[in-house]
This record gives C-alpha cells, structure tokens and sequence, in this order.
C-alpha cells in the first residue's frame, strides 16, 4: 500500500512540475502563486504546496511539497525542487 501511496504522489507531483515547465517563465508565479495548495483526491488528505524562495528571483528556484495522511504510517511529506531561469 505505502508503494502505491508514494507512486500516486510521484505522478501528482510530476503533473504539476510538467505543467510549470511548459509556462512562460513570468507566468509561473501567477499560475503556480507561493504557498497554492493543489488538493490530490486520490491520496487521504493529499495536497501538494508551492513555494519559492524568492518569486521575484532570476533563477526561480520552486520547492513543491506533497503531503498526504497515510492510513498506515501517518503523515508523509515528500519534497521536490526545481531551478528555472529566462
């Protein structure tokens, strides 16, 4: 089950960082604002949080952090970062 928990949160996670790749580099912040909660129905209590550490920066640098409620093991959090430039 935890398998299977961790690969639906891979697959939402890479959703999201696809879909922030193929935007205009000054759209990201407006689609992807810091601190959205982007909720994943597929996992109990799944949501994924963006955030930066400067959205005004060149390079961006986003942190995507999925969490979720596992039935077995608690609360998950996993986290994956990305760098983009102009």
């Amino acid at each position: 089950r935890m398998n299977q928990e961790v690969a639906l949160a891979n697959q939402e996670v890479r959703r999201v960082l696809e879909r922030v790749r193929a935007l205009p580099f000054k759209k990201v912040t407006e689609v992807y604002p810091d601190g959205q909660e982007i909720v994943i129905p597929s996992l109990p209590e799944g949501v994924i949080t963006t955030s930066y550490e400067d959205p005004a920066a060149d390079p961006l640098m986003l942190q995507v952090v999925v969490t979720w409620n596992s039935p077995d093991l608690g609360s998950i959090s996993r986290t994956f970062a990305t760098v983009m430039t102009e």
